[in-house]
């Protein structure tokens, strides 16, 4: 679902803005640096781990093709080129800003602290936040795929107390990941 709201910049940054305003109107905007006290160790302690999530999710990928072959190679591709449809790398930016300006601070910045202890607010937040990147039944592994990277990010804004460090992430993982499934899609439109 909101797969498809990111697939032009408009739509994007309309959400983006909706989303954060709700979440400030219930305090999900508040605590933007956490224990890690400045913005710039945030945004840093944010890439470092943006990247990180990078590197995990390609050595997946790669084990699932090494494990399942052309199966899963087939369904990825599959994925990818339905999730981005036409997408270009200026609605890839916006949806990248979505990912940290509007998600972070509803799924993370709202639901977490709605629950005690943070543990169940992390597992809330990852299946509220997977089930809101569902897109429909054969592609139900993306929705499992969906509730780990919530329990990342919200791993990373609980042990941090900082929203801009799973904002950062999200952002940039979404980014790169767009930009990686328009490179799937532009060259299988070139393959005869």
């Amino acid at each position: 679902m909101i797969f498809r709201i990111k697939l032009r910049w408009w739509t994007s940054l309309i959400a983006a803005v909706l989303m954060w305003l709700v979440a400030w109107q219930v305090g999900g905007t508040a605590q933007l640096t956490g224990r890690l006290k400045s913005v710039e160790a945030a945004i840093g302690v944010g890439v470092m781990a943006g990247l990180a999530c990078m590197v995990c999710n390609f050595l997946i990928d790669r084990a699932l093709r090494i494990g399942f072959s052309q199966r899963y190679a087939s369904r990825f591709e599959k994925f990818a080129l339905d999730v981005i449809g036409r997408m270009r790398p200026l609605d890839a930016l916006a949806g990248g800003l979505m990912a940290g300006v509007g998600e972070e601070p509803l799924f993370r910045g709202v639901l977490i602290p709605l629950c005690d202890p943070p543990v169940i607010g992390i597992l809330v937040s990852a299946v509220v936040f997977g089930l809101a990147h569902y897109l429909r039944r054969e592609y139900f592994g993306f929705l499992i795929w969906g509730m780990g990277e919530g329990l990342v990010f919200g791993s990373l804004f609980v042990l941090t107390g900082s929203l801009l460090v799973p904002a950062i992430a999200h952002g940039m993982f979404d980014f790169v990941g767009f930009l990686y499934f328009e490179r799937i899609r532009d060259s299988s439109e070139r393959q005869p």
